[in-house]
């Protein structure tokens, strides 16, 4: 769970910016955002079988 948390460190500074201190966002890094978001959920939540070890 921790990896997770960490691994939206950049999404979560880009966000906390551009809310707290009033930075504009792009488009281009709004959408960079959604893909790191979506990217990380999907590795996280839903692994990939074909990478795993066999035993």
């Amino acid at each position: 769970m921790a990896s997770l948390i960490l691994s939206f460190e950049a999404v979560f500074s880009a966000v906390g910016g551009a809310l707290l201190l009033g930075e504009k966002m792009s488009f281009l890094q709004l959408f960079g955002c959604v893909l790191m978001f979506g990217a990380i959920l999907l590795c996280q939540i839903r692994p990939f079988p074909f990478l795993r070890r066999r035993k």
